[in-house]
């Protein structure tokens, strides 16, 4: 990080800081937090490192104003985790590998991150990283299921005699008990017009 350093948007500088500090073993508060000002400072008494950005309105940028340091509470021995490596931090530079491979391993994450920011994390902290990357991806479970008969209806409207069957099974509560108005999603099946029509011509196997 740098004075004079742009960033499009806050959450962009706020990654960076985070990522930085991460690296570096060291941590930081927010001393003041403004619509266009923001402030920190590092949450030891000794150490007299500090950071101003402010917005740019007229550029619409984020821009680093002020460092006042270096830190000088560099922790002698490495934990294996960071107050500032949450879910949301850590997903996003994962973000990439998800993408363009969604059945990596909840271990290769860890690896990743081994090597990234130099922590080892716990397999479910991994595991947690994994799903929340997905939604951001896919969206989740919740609302895709919900699109689905949209989309069954939209599929019905523009291919005509399209048959679609579609089965729910029943949420129960502790007491085995339905609970109204919630189903679950069981199973899919459709055809289309032609594949039907075509299924006459098929020659009939045991």
């Amino acid at each position: 990080m740098y004075v004079g350093q742009w960033f499009r948007q806050l959450e962009d500088l706020k990654h960076a800081v985070k990522v930085w500090h991460i690296k570096n073993h060291v941590t930081f508060k927010a001393k003041r937090c403004a619509k266009d000002t923001w402030v920190l400072c590092c949450p030891a008494e000794r150490c007299q490192w500090k950071l101003r950005a402010s917005e740019r309105k007229n550029l619409k940028v984020w821009e680093i104003r002020m460092i006042k340091g270096p830190h000088t509470c560099v922790m002698t021995t490495i934990s294996q985790d960071h107050n500032k490596m949450n879910l949301k931090l850590v997903g996003k530079s994962i973000l990439a590998m998800v993408e363009e491979n969604e059945q990596l391993t909840t271990p290769s994450f860890i690896t990743f991150v081994r090597q990234k920011f130099g922590y080892t994390i716990t397999y479910r902290k991994a595991w947690l990283e994994k799903q929340w990357v997905l939604e951001q991806v896919y969206d989740n479970w919740e609302e895709s299921y919900n699109i689905l008969p949209k989309y069954l209806q939209a599929l019905q409207l523009f291919v005509p005699d399209t048959i679609v069957r579609i089965q729910t099974i029943p949420v129960l509560d502790e007491s085995n008990q339905p609970i109204t108005n919630y189903v679950i999603f069981h199973r899919l099946f459709w055809s289309f017009k032609a594949c039907i029509d075509e299924f006459a011509s098929c020659k009939p196997i045991v």
